[in-house]
């Protein structure tokens, strides 16, 4: 059975597309205590003596402003040649410090709070231990009132291949922010990698949401933030495509409560793998074709510096979603439908914002 270790904290979103980090330094506060964090856009100025703006995740600058308002401790920036050796400080700074740890995510371009962890024992000193999961709040999700959620949870396997993937301009590329650690919480065991045969096809959606369960019974989550007369409604599943990688697609498989809100499973498209779920999600809106056809009709685009609208019949959505790592969908439980417009691609979410390209920062 696990042996679970959470840091209280408070959701919040960035409230533009480059403050991850300021909003990621609001959780932090919160979870010392802080009640009304200070603004983003002043954690974003409170960074200015150092390199690099704060608002597009400049790690010193996120130390910087962590110390101008934490109550207590200073912050500093911790990095390791590889991704287990950061997990291990992760557990380390949550067990000896007790506070949500900001970690520089997906390419150096997204700052997430990781506020809790799974592991096979209680790491203690001397004692391996092996990482099961992390639990982390990602301020690219809108929070929910009261603003406890959304939290995510993702099987190691899945952080370091999503999520905790290096930044390659560092020697050592991961990177998170945190109070001096004097010691270990533990020995972190080497993170062992399950391997699987790739299937020929897809798996159906109805095999989707069977596979979700069986993720979510597996981790000890099937009935995870819910009364015991509650349940889960399976909602349709959405496929997605990664199109920074070759020939990978994942399911979001929606399981809503009887309080109206949502846990989103994510499941390996050919395997059934179970790669994590986001719980406690205000809503999950996800139009089909025709409806998202209906819901761009009219909405300008810009392109060659000409402004044009997209007429009816004359523009294509795409059976499938997709997502890659970007600055416009740092998350991939916020995929993007894929337009074709003349000889044009462009991207588009629910509400029918409409994205030139996938920003790589």
């Amino acid at each position: 059975m696990s042996t679970p270790k959470r840091v209280p904290i408070r959701h919040f979103q960035q409230m533009k597309d480059t403050f991850c980090a300021a909003a990621s330094a609001q959780m932090v506060l919160s979870s010392l205590g802080v009640m009304n964090p200070t603004g983003q856009f002043e954690l974003n100025g409170a960074a200015t003596g150092v390199p690099g703006p704060l608002e597009m995740g400049n790690p010193l600058g996120l130390a910087c402003s962590l110390d101008r308002y934490a109550p207590t401790g200073t912050f500093v920036v911790t990095s390791a040649p590889m991704p287990d050796a950061a997990s291990a400080n992760i557990v380390d700074a949550l067990y000896e410090l007790d506070v949500a740890v900001p970690v520089l995510v997906v390419g150096c371009t997204h700052w997430v709070v990781v506020h809790g962890v799974d592991t096979d024992v209680m790491p203690a000193d001397g004692q391996p231990y092996q990482i099961e999961a992390f639990w982390f709040h990602d301020p690219a999700d809108p929070p929910l009132i009261p603003p406890t959620g959304p939290e995510q949870h993702a099987p190691i396997q899945e952080w370091l291949s999503t999520y905790l993937t290096g930044c390659g301009e560092f020697c050592e590329p991961f990177i998170i922010v945190a109070g001096p650690v004097t010691a270990a919480a533990g020995v972190s065991e080497p993170i062992r990698f399950a391997q699987s045969d790739s299937s020929a096809d897809l798996i159906d959606p109805a095999d989707a949401v069977e596979s979700a369960a069986r993720g979510l019974e597996a981790f000890g989550l099937l009935r995870y933030g819910l009364a015991e007369d509650d349940c889960y409604e399976a909602q349709p599943p959405r496929l997605v495509q990664r199109i920074d990688r070759v020939d990978e697609f994942f399911y979001l498989v929606p399981l809503r409560r009887k309080d109206a809100t949502f846990t989103v499973v994510r499941v390996d498209a050919l395997l059934g793998t179970y790669l994590g779920a986001q719980f406690g999600r205000p809503d999950f809106r996800y139009a089909d074709r025709e409806q998202m056809r209906f819901e761009l009709e009219g909405v300008s685009i810009r392109a060659d510096g000409l402004s044009s609208k997209m007429r009816r019949g004359t523009f294509e959505v795409q059976r499938i979603l997709v997502w890659r790592p970007s600055l416009e969908t740092p998350s991939p439980y916020h995929p993007l439908y894929q337009v074709n417009v003349g000889g044009k691609t462009v991207f588009a979410d629910v509400d029918g914002h409409i994205h030139r390209k996938f920003t790589i920062m």
